[in-house]
């Protein structure tokens, strides 16, 4: 940058119009600031969770904790068809379902506050529990039997 374009630069930014539109911008972002801020209720503001305002009421959820295990069963099945070898003949076979699940249990905390204020009207905790199902196949447990007569 030449001396000429400098100058010029600092020219523009000393000048009053420049400045005034400097602030009018500053001015307008720090208001656009102050209301967004003002359209968040001070009970969702200053509560972790999942919040709703409904009924003249905000209600608050909190996880607070969450323990996941995994669980395994073998539930016997009725005989199942298979193939005797590689003969092509069809036969039966025992066995059992093998089902994977992941079971989870979850605190949750709600409180509820009056209007959209730091009013507490209650709170109460609660545990569930979730079951998702990870796999389910079968498992045989003895060999393929052949199913006698012609096929």
């Amino acid at each position: 940058m030449d001396d000429r374009q400098f100058d010029k630069i600092t020219k523009a930014l000393g000048s009053g119009s420049s400045r005034r539109s400097l602030l009018k911008r500053g001015g307008a972002l720090v208001a656009g600031s102050l209301a967004a801020a003002a359209g968040l209720s001070s009970a969702q503001a200053s509560h972790a969770g999942m919040c709703t305002f409904a009924g003249g009421r905000t209600t608050c959820v909190q996880e607070i904790s969450r323990n996941c295990t995994t669980e395994t069963t073998r539930t016997p099945t009725d005989a199942r068809t298979c193939e005797v070898g590689n003969s092509g003949r069809r036969g039966t076979q025992q066995g059992n379902v093998v089902t994977t699940t992941r079971v989870c249990t979850i605190t949750e905390r709600t409180t509820v506050f009056r209007g959209r204020s730091e009013q507490q009207e209650s709170q109460t905790t609660a545990t569930r529990t979730e079951r998702t199902v990870i796999s389910s196949q079968f498992e045989a447990t003895g060999r393929c039997r052949n199913i006698p007569g012609p096929q």
